[in-house]
Parts: structure tokens; sequence; C-alpha cells
């Protein structure tokens, strides 16, 4: 059944079904569709890592998609959609691109069971906390399930949930909601928000890929790009991608090749003017950009009120979603250790292709494979004695046979791979 007829079934035998099912302590062999678990509802940041939350369950819903090979355990993502809810153009199409590379799908509904269509204009109609909760529940329930492998279990999220995906990889947040060593195997944020961001140096120690819009003025991507780094030099294994010519919502048109211009929606809140970042382990919240550490809570909300806006631009780019799944498929291949799935070039290995081409001179034999090390993603070149590598977002050029200790900047990922793009590769 194609996934986004799962998405419209009728409704009363929908419900019909999830009545006659009612929540189980731990799925069956084979058990998909429509899904019940319990969370909780949680007030705030400080709540979640305190558990100072309400205790009484809340009953809320995902949608499991499986793939057709159940032969041995597979890998798993739950999908965490954003403030517009689940989306057949987003959630649901992402779940086929999943289930294609053998992965199992659980698309986490926070809003409908709760009386909510969206926050996109009210983003405190749902405190994110409770978004990751949600996240962590759902986490639990599906290393529950027989045919799912608890240990290659992650995640993906857009927008609201992009910044849930970011924020489940911190040890703070995750005890939060599990008690045992359980833990997210892969994150995957989306266009995630950096500008208010809740972070901390006891990270789970799982890959992150961050994958941003250039364009994107309602999660903007360089402050994430500024912010990543710092990860690094924390150990995190950490990719950051931002797609050229993307807006925020770039992966929209997954279900459609019709072309569309970008769309503006004026009374969405965004907090693009903000820097305000809060650490996890000890709640001091300050300012990124100027080191101003908030004393009290007044002073905090009154600045959050000050750099909280409104309008923001949406819109689909098929240049940037195609490159979007092709990045997940490498990702994810690697991290889950995935057998016979066709890889594309990566992001960095357009540019080195690229360049090899269009500078022979300099980077010869042709075919020279790409590995990792010394933090980089690289390419050394045994005709010429040169080198180049990705790190950052950043290209860089070594020779270092002449002096290995300078190493050139070449520019931008974004911007030479905007050049590789329009060169074909």
């Amino acid at each position: 059944m194609k996934l986004s007829r799962v998405f419209f079934l009728g409704l009363g035998a929908v419900l019909l079904w999830e009545i006659s099912l009612g929540v189980r302590a731990q799925p069956a062999p084979g058990q998909s569709g429509v899904i019940h678990f319990n969370s909780v509802n949680v007030s705030g940041y400080g709540a979640l890592v305190r558990k100072r939350y309400d205790t009484q369950p809340v009953q809320i819903f995902g949608t499991l998609l499986l793939p057709a090979d159940l032969s041995a355990r597979v890998p798993a993502m739950v999908i965490k959609h954003g403030s517009g809810g689940v989306s057949e153009k987003r959630e649901f199409e992402w779940a086929q691109v999943l289930n294609d590379m053998g992965i199992a799908a659980f698309i986490v509904d926070s809003f409908t069971p709760r009386g909510i269509t969206s926050t996109a204009t009210d983003q405190s109609v749902l405190s994110a906390a409770t978004d990751i909760a949600d996240a962590l529940n759902a986490l639990k329930l599906l290393a529950s399930h027989p045919d799912i492998d608890p240990s290659r279990i992650g995640i993906i999220g857009f927008s609201r949930g992009g910044s849930v995906t970011s924020q489940t990889a911190y040890e703070e947040i995750r005890k939060g909601v599990i008690d045992d060593e359980l833990r997210f195997a892969a994150h995957i944020p989306v266009y995630p928000s950096c500008t208010n961001r809740f972070w901390s140096p006891n990270m789970t120690g799982a890959p992150l890929l961050y994958l941003l819009a250039a364009l994107d003025d309602y999660t903007p991507a360089l402050p994430c790009a500024d912010f990543t780094p710092r990860l690094a030099t924390l150990g995190a294994d950490i990719t950051t991608i931002i797609y050229p010519d993307a807006h925020h919502g770039f992966d929209g048109g997954l279900v459609t090749d019709e072309p569309r211009s970008p769309a503006r929606c004026e009374n969405c809140t965004t907090s693009r003017n903000c820097a305000l970042e809060t650490r996890l382990d000890t709640f001091e919240s300050s300012r990124f950009d100027t080191g101003e550490v908030f004393a009290t809570n007044e002073a905090l909300n009154a600045y959050l009120a000050s750099c909280t806006t409104t309008g923001v631009t949406t819109g689909w780019n098929a240049a940037a979603e195609s490159m979007a799944i092709n990045d997940v498929r490498i990702f994810l291949t690697r991290v889950f250790n995935l057998s016979g799935v066709t890889l594309p070039a990566s992001q960095a290995d357009r540019i080195f292709n690229w360049l090899q081409d269009a500078f022979p001179q300099y980077l010869q034999p042709r075919g020279t494979q790409s590995q990792t090390g010394y933090g980089y993603y690289f390419r050394c070149y045994g005709g010429t004695g040169s080198c180049v590598g990705a790190r950052d977002g950043k290209i860089y050029y070594l020779v270092p046979a002449i002096d290995p200790n300078t190493i050139f900047e070449l520019g931008d990922e974004a911007g030479l791979l905007g050049i590789a793009v329009q060169s074909g590769y």
C-alpha cells in the first residue's frame, strides 16, 4: 500500500482498530500502522531534565511503516514533525525513503492526540519539551518491537522537530525520560533552530547530521553552522551540510515535481533575531553573540520577547531535496552499517569530483577514493602530491610535500557545491 494512502485511511476504521488494539506493553511481531503509546506532558526543559513533570501518562500515537524484508531485525527511525504537524508531503514520504533502504519509520504525532493543529503562530501552545518526551518514549516503544534492532534506532525531525532531534543527543535530556542506557543511535536535525538552543557538553556519543538551508529566514543556517564546530571539539561525530538557494521546508515537494514559488507566512513566529543558549547541565542562559548572562528569568523573558518576530518564508527546492535524500542515505548507511544500498556521491565528493576535473594539474589521478581522518573528510592525490578536504562547512587544499603545516581554505562548502551542481556534478 502506498504510504500516502495509509495517512488517509478512513477515520472510522482507524478508530475501531485502535480501540480493539489498545496500548500494548510490547508490539507484536509484524505489527505496523497506527500504534498508541504512553508519554507525558512537560512544562519545560527544567521540568524534563529534573523529572518534575506530571507522571500521569498521556496516550499519543504514531504510524509505524515497516520495510518489506523482515528476515532479520531492522534499524528504525523516529520521524518528528514540525510546527505544522504531520504532513503527507514530508513525514510520510520520508518514511518511504527510509523503507526503501530497509529501515522502519515511526511517524510520531505530538499534536493530534492533544487537540493541536499547529504551533506556527504560537510555539507556547505546547512546550517543545513535551515533543522531546514523546520522541524518547517512542524510542522505548520501538526498542521493544520484535522486528526492530534496539541498537540501531535513530531520529530525524524537521524545524521544531529538528530541534527536538538535536536536543535528544544530550545526556541530561535522555535521562529525563530513559532510566537505562537506551539511546538514539543517530540524529538528523533538518533546518532546526539554533538561535534559541538548549545544549550540554554531555553528549550521548551518537552521530549527528545537520541539514540546513542557505536562504532560511525561519531557522537560519548560520547560527547552526557556527555552533556545530563547538560540538565537534567535544568529540561529537557531526556533519553539517548547507544547501544553496534553499529555503526553510526545501523538502516539501516530495510528492510532486511541480515548480512552486516560495510562500510567506506573515503570522508565523521566529526566533531568527535571537542569540540565546541555555546549558542543560547548569541551566545558565546567555547570549552567544555578546556573552551576556541572564541573572533572572524576567531578564531572559524580556530578551526573548524583544528578539522574537514574525514573518517567514518557506519553499520547496528540488535540487536541495534530492541532495538531502542522498546525504541521509549516505549517513544512515554508514551509521547503521547497511549493506546492499546503492549510494550516490556525497556533497563533499561532488565538490572533489568537480575540482579534480576543473583543475587536473593540481589533483591527479582521477578516481582517487575519499576517506575520513584528522577531523576531515578528504581525498589525497598521489600523482600531484596534494589533498582536498571538507570540514565544518569549508573546503580546504593542502600540498604536504611543499608545506605540511599550511592548509589553504578554498571557500564555503555551500557556495562551491552550487558551482559543482551547475557544472553537472
